[in-house]
């Protein structure tokens, strides 16, 4: 009635795998198992009982993803910001315009916020209680702040930061790859809603 989960030695007879192409570079591979012998004592928990243990594992890696993205969306500000402060247009520093100053506050106002949520969510894990709701709340969040803070960045950079000698084009790909790896912005909403009770 359910999946069962296993631990499986990757040296075993029948695993392969092959490295993916990714959008942010990042190492993903493909493993395949052809007729792959795994003893019963390798199974986690009881037959059919994988998923509980499968669904808290994801909700932990949900968070983990989480802090990731404060700290992808902590670095791309700091890099506009600094950017902000040198370059110089109509002599004097881009940053010194409202237009800047206001899109840079506005990214703290999402960072910060990302920050505090994924901080509720990860407490919940060290105190061993639930954390579905917080897991949710934090992936919508940080998700969806972290692409927009990337992209204010590169309106501060303009055509420089999608160069590939730049980073900024990096933390944007891990944006875009990380706000989809473990269900999207709207697959955790409507998870948020369901547990409503409308």
């Amino acid at each position: 009635d359910g999946i069962t989960l296993f631990l499986v030695d990757a040296r075993s007879p029948g695993i392969s795998r092959s490295p993916l192409v990714t959008l942010a570079d990042d190492k993903q591979s493909e493993v395949m198992f052809r007729k792959v012998r795994v003893p019963a004592s390798n199974m986690l928990g009881p037959l059919g009982g994988g998923w509980n243990i499968l669904r808290k594992a994801v909700q932990k890696g949900i968070v983990i993803q989480c802090a990731e993205m404060v700290g992808g969306a902590e670095k791309a500000m700091e890099m506009a910001v600094a950017y902000s402060k040198q370059r110089i247009q109509f002599g004097r520093p881009i940053g010194s315009f409202t237009a800047i100053q206001h899109s840079c506050a506005d990214m703290v106002v999402s960072i910060e916020g990302s920050r505090y949520i994924t901080y509720e969510a990860a407490c919940k894990i060290r105190e061993g209680e639930s954390l579905a709701r917080e897991a949710h709340m934090a992936k919508a969040f940080a998700g969806n702040a972290y692409r927009l803070v990337t992209s204010g960045c590169h309106q501060i950079f303009g055509g420089v930061g999608y160069m590939v000698d730049h980073d900024l084009h990096l933390y944007y790909r891990r944006a875009k790859a990380l706000e989809l790896a473990l269900g999207d912005v709207d697959y955790h909403i409507r998870e948020l809603a369901d547990r409503m009770d409308f």
